[in-house]
This record gives structure tokens, C-alpha cells and sequence, in this order.
């Protein structure tokens, strides 16, 4: 006998994929000329419904679930510049802070001078904010309060001639740099040399930059005509975001873990048990 395809009825329902199906053998051929022949429907495709397309409210909602705290503050940043007022209020005013405005520790940063030193600062932000927001999702709104404020301090007490500073240009700083060294210790994890090498190149550009802007007073892509750019904020934040990189806030939890189930933390419960 010999093994042929059918042809199936019209209107199948697979489409896409082959379907099994048993064969059926020709009854109505001679004994001599008796041929199986199997179904079209295993010539088929499987059936999928039509796309539809995405909600777009939903469309908006998922980037603010995935990096909220970036969203947040970039919207208050262009809030904080869209208001002469309200940047006045939020600005970190070191005379201020010393009347018990301690907000602006943290606010100070998410206000500027100009629109360009916006567009740069914010620029850069959006991105190195996302990218290390996606990797330390659980500590990192604790993480970036953390570096406003050691940045702020830091300002205080190296650079006593100034009065009022703004700008995200610190904390982008240590943003970049703890996201390169993250990758940089994923690259040693994996013994990849080539790739350490690649990542250790930003990190030497970054003191390029430190370098010029220390020597010459004034910064590589912002126009600082309208006001004094200041290389101990980038300092700080390169500093705070190198710390963050090799301490690991998510050490802090696991000690508390292993705490929590280590014989010591039994002993009050053993102990108001007692008789």
C-alpha cells in the first residue's frame, strides 16, 4: 500500500502547527490501487486568535510600577523648574537648613539653574536611574536618599563658601559609578577579563572628567556660565555610589535573616517559656 495525503474538508480548525490524526484507508479503490490516506488536518495550522491591541492605560501604569521612583523624580525636578517659586522653597539653602529646613537636604537636588543644566542633568539621570533601579529594585529609593543627603553634607563641610546649590549632576555621578562597578564585579564573578576591561574604561573617563573640571573650574557638557560648578559633589556621589556597589544594602537583610533564625533569637521565647 502506499501512504498519501488527503485532503481534508474546507474550514479546518488547525493552523499553524501539524495535527495528529488517525488515518483512514480508501474503501472505495480496487484491493490493488487501496491507498491510507491521512487527513489535511495534518497539514493544518493551529488556530490563534486575532491580537488585540494593549490597554493604554496600562501601557502608562507599567513603567511606573517598573521604575517609580525615577519617574518621581524626574516629574518633581521639571515640576520643581517649572515653578521660580517652588524652586526657591525646595533649593538646598545651607542658611536654610540651619533654621530647620531640612527637606531641602533632600529636595536641593531636583531643582537648577537654566534649562540647559536641566536637560543634561536629567538626561542622564532618567537613564543611570532606571538601569540601577532595575537591578536594586528593594533598596533603591533608600540608596538614592542616602546619596542626596551624604552629597549635601558632603557640601557643606568642604565648601563653605556656598550658599545655595542645585542640580542632579552629584547623584548622577554616583548612579554611574555604581552601576559600572556592579557590572564591573559581575564581569570578576565570571572571570571574564575582556569584559572588566570594557566596563573599567567608563570608570577611567569618569577622572578624566573629574581631572578637567578640578583643574579648569568649569564642567565638560553644561554651560556653567550662570553658575559655579562644584567637583566635591561629583566626588561625593562618586564615592557613595563606589560604597554602594561593595557594601550591598541586601547584606543588611541577610544578616537580619540569618539573625532571625539563629539560636540567639530563640532565647526570649525559651526564656519567658521557662517555669
Amino acid at each position: 500500500m502506499e501512504i498519501v495525503p488527503g485532503v481534508g474538508p474546507p474550514g479546518n480548525d488547525c493552523a499553524g502547527t501539524p495535527c495528529l490524526t488517525s488515518p483512514t484507508i480508501d474503501l472505495n479503490a480496487s484491493p490493488d490501487s487501496r491507498t491510507i490516506t491521512r487527513s489535511s488536518y495534518e497539514f493544518g495550522y493551529e488556530y490563534r486568535p486575532p491580537a488585540f491591541p494593549r490597554n493604554p492605560i496600562m501601557m502608562i501604569l507599567s513603567p511606573l510600577k517598573r521604575y517609580p521612583i525615577t519617574i518621581a523624580t524626574a516629574a518633581f525636578a521639571l515640576l520643581a523648574f517649572a515653578s521660580p517659586t517652588l524652586t526657591a522653597w525646595l533649593q538646598l539653602d545651607f542658611a536654610a537648613v540651619a533654621d530647620g529646613q531640612w527637606w531641602r537636604i533632600i529636595t536641593g537636588h531636583m531643582t537648577h539653574f537654566g534649562g540647559h543644566h536641566l536637560f543634561w542633568d536629567l538626561l542622564m539621570f532618567v537613564v543611570l536611574s532606571a538601569a540601577c533601579e532595575r537591578q536594586h529594585r528593594r533598596h533603591f529609593g533608600i540608596a538614592t536618599l542616602l546619596m542626596m543627603a551624604g552629597i549635601s553634607l558632603a557640601i557643606r563641610f568642604f565648601c563653605d563658601d556656598i550658599a545655595v546649590y542645585r542640580g542632579l549632576s552629584g547623584l548622577d555621578t554616583g548612579l554611574f559609578v555604581w552601576f559600572v562597578s556592579d557590572q564591573c564585579r559581575q564581569s570578576l564573578r565570571q572571570c571574564d577579563r575582556l569584559a572588566t576591561l570594557l566596563w573599567l574604561a567608563p570608570l577611567i573617563g569618569l577622572v578624566g572628567k573629574l581631572l578637567f573640571e578640578a583643574i579648569t573650574g568649569q564642567t565638560l557638557f553644561v554651560d556653567s556660565s550662570t553658575f559655579e560648578p562644584l567637583v566635591e559633589a561629583h566626588l561625593a556621589g562618586a564615592a557613595i555610589g563606589a560604597a554602594l556597589s561593595y557594601v550591598r544594602l541586601s547584606s543588611l537583610t541577610n544578616t537580619r535573616q540569618r539573625f532571625e533564625k539563629s539560636p540567639v533569637a530563640e532565647l526570649p521565647r525559651v526564656w519567658k517559656s521557662a517555669p
